[in-house]
């Protein structure tokens, strides 16, 4: 496994995490999925895939996901050892027609 693609993986398995355990909005809630996150090679921008499963309003589920995107930026950085942590885009992939 390349860095780059470590890297990802890295920072898909503490999003996971962060947005399971730490994240307290009340509309984030229910099972929410981190599927994949890819990562530009200049590491600056990260787009965060996510399925979320069990809520009829899923939108204002994803918008309260890039409500606390600056506090989930912020654990990651706790998380994950980077010189510059990416700016996150969050997309759920029932939107965007992407099958992993």
């Amino acid at each position: 496994m390349q860095r780059h693609e470590r890297l990802e993986q890295d920072i898909k398995v503490a999003l996971s995490s962060i947005i399971t355990y730490e994240v307290k909005e009340p509309e984030v809630s229910g099972m929410i999925s981190v599927t994949d996150v890819k990562v530009t090679p200049d590491q600056k921008y990260a787009t965060v895939y996510v399925s979320i499963y069990g809520k009829k309003n899923k939108e204002k589920v994803l918008d309260a996901l890039k409500k606390a995107k600056g506090f989930i930026k912020n654990s990651l950085a706790k998380k994950v050892k980077m010189r510059n942590i990416p700016d996150l885009s969050l997309i759920h992939i029932w939107r965007c027609r992407r099958i992993a």
